[in-house]
């Protein structure tokens, strides 16, 4: 049985945390982790390289009207080619547009569907943000716990799940080294493949905490901020 937080960014994008920190910590907690860093995989890639640590390739890509998709991949080689394919040329030459990239919802839904991968819904439950019935649809999962995301959105993201009989993903959607691991999901399975198809047929289980109103805080202090010291990946 392991623990994995699915949804994890660092320096590469909005973090404050650099890979090898998050590493760390995961291997000394002995769980795993995907990071998904926004719109770019250099992070993922860079993690994937330690054969010691459990880590989920994946991404988080804005689409054009700022919904957010989880993308994990069972190869770091094939997310390598979905991003040099379908995300890079896409992608917003601009710092103020961190979290979007020109894609239409649908169709980043449609082309997640010639790559072997699990979707989920990022988040879908923030008021801001509208998900309309047919891409729920389309994805794998739901994230059903954020932990950035206060508990009654994400007890509306579960029911969300229940009703349209989706799996389930979960994590912290850690931007710093300490909230790491307030969310994710535990499986029986300890690789990739098994994990990530486990998922699937919604044998995981959820577990994690939303983050108190201090962590929310630093939370909303370093996204914030992002722009500002985000580096061109």
């Amino acid at each position: 049985m392991v623990f994995i937080d699915m949804h994890v960014h660092s320096k590469s994008s909005d973090g404050t945390a650099s890979v090898k920190e998050l590493l760390s910590l995961s291997k000394k907690l002995k769980t795993g982790l995907a990071i998904t860093d926004h719109n770019t995989i250099s992070g993922s890639i860079e993690a994937c390289k330690d054969k010691d640590a459990l880590v989920i390739p994946g991404i988080e890509v804005g689409s054009s009207s700022f919904n957010h998709l989880l993308f994990y991949f069972y190869d770091i080689q094939e997310l390598k080619e979905f991003y040099q394919k379908e995300i890079l040329p896409f992608k917003i030459d601009h710092r103020f547009h961190l979290y979007r990239t020109k894609l239409p919802l649908l169709k980043l839904l449609e082309i997640s569907k010639n790559y072997n991968c699990l979707t989920s819904a990022a988040h879908p439950s923030i008021k801001t943000l509208i998900w309309t019935k047919k891409p729920l649809s389309m994805v794998d999962a739901i994230e059903v716990l954020n932990s950035s995301i206060p508990s009654k959105y994400n007890a509306k993201a579960f029911k969300i799940s229940d009703t349209l009989k989706k799996s389930k993903t979960a994590g912290s959607d850690a931007h710093s080294i300490r909230h790491l691991n307030s969310g994710g999901i535990i499986s029986n399975e300890s690789n990739i493949e098994g994990i990530l198809n486990s998922v699937k047929k919604n044998k995981n289980k959820i577990t994690g905490t939303s983050y108190t109103t201090l962590q929310n805080f630093r939370h909303t202090l370093i996204t914030s901020n992002s722009v500002f010291r985000v580096k061109k990946v």
